[in-house]
């Protein structure tokens, strides 16, 4: 069941884009987001904003009531956890649905640079991904297949805010199994069997810090059940067991270990203590990667403290 404020302005053309906003009905986000969309002086109507909102006694409708944006649609939804993506994916009507994080703020004039990239590409519709440059460099590269999309994104295809698809990909939304956690990706890896990958790594967006504690175990999550999908991939020979591997180590040494200091060790990151961090590794990692992990941190964490003193 669904609930919506319609749009302010008449769409009679198709807007080139279509930003979603997934909110659990952050009001402290998703406000601040909307002033830095709408602050860009960019044609209101070469794009429309679509939040959908799945929060528990959510009171952002009546700021959305507020804010008199034009083309922008407030939806309340029923749809749970990460399903909301795909619940504001199948209510935007731009010829290119691209997904922001709630607390994601533009640069200033990021938009209209985003908007010309993807006019740019509206002919031959490529799967086009945006890592925000978290590849550190690549500005734009094209990709042939999945496999070698995977080998140029590695671990970062699991970020939400990257993904995109075209209007025309909408309608096999329902054909996909999504994965709870991951379903961003599961379009990505599923929406086209077959279709190069354009990679924009632009920095168009900046996040809001967050204030609210991550809910879930973050080694549950990452070193089993998106690497699950990835696995399911290679069985399905869709990509290779040589881009998986890839993938694992790369993810092992870049991101794991990071979020092993930073939650367990040093406890800057706002998340939930994980539990059986051994036994989730286990799966696709050895004893030894976790107890190197281990040392590695902890160690880490001696020496910055000796050159305090």
């Amino acid at each position: 069941m669904t609930t919506s404020i319609p749009c302010l302005i008449n769409m009679a053309l198709q807007p080139l884009l279509s930003i979603c906003i997934p909110t659990n009905g952050a009001v402290e986000y998703v406000v601040p987001s909307l002033e830095s969309i709408y602050g860009q002086e960019v044609d209101a109507s070469s794009f429309e904003v679509v939040i959908t909102d799945n929060g528990v006694d959510s009171h952002l409708e009546e700021f959305i009531k507020k804010l008199k944006y034009p083309n922008l649609r407030y939806i309340k939804t029923n749809a749970q956890g990460f399903m909301n993506q795909i619940c504001a994916f199948k209510e935007s009507q731009g010829a290119f649905i691209k997904m922001i994080n709630h607390r994601a703020l533009f640069h200033d004039g990021s938009l209209q640079k985003m908007i010309d990239f993807i006019k740019a590409y509206q002919e031959k519709k490529p799967m086009l991904y945006f890592p925000n440059g978290h590849l550190g460099g690549i500005k734009t590269t094209q990709c042939q297949n999945l496999d070698d999309f995977l080998n140029k994104v590695s671990f970062w295809s699991s970020w939400e805010q990257g993904v995109g698809i075209w209007q025309e990909d909408k309608k096999k939304l329902d054909d996909i199994h999504y994965d709870r956690m991951f379903p961003a990706a599961s379009i990505l890896f599923n929406i086209r069997e077959h279709s190069p990958y354009i990679v924009c790594d632009n920095n168009f967006t900046y996040e809001k810090p967050s204030k609210r504690m991550r809910r879930y175990d973050f080694f549950q999550v990452f070193a089993v059940e998106f690497l699950d999908v990835l696995h399911h991939l290679s069985e399905q020979t869709r990509i290779s067991e040589e881009t998986f591997n890839f993938v694992r180590k790369d993810m092992y040494r870049r991101y794991l270990i990071s979020y092993y200091y930073q939650i367990v060790v040093a406890k800057t990151d706002r998340a939930i203590p994980p539990k059986n961090i051994m036994s989730n590794m286990s799966k696709y990692y050895s004893i030894w990667d976790y107890y190197w992990m281990c040392i590695y941190c902890h160690t880490a964490m001696r020496l910055k403290n000796l050159f305090k003193k």
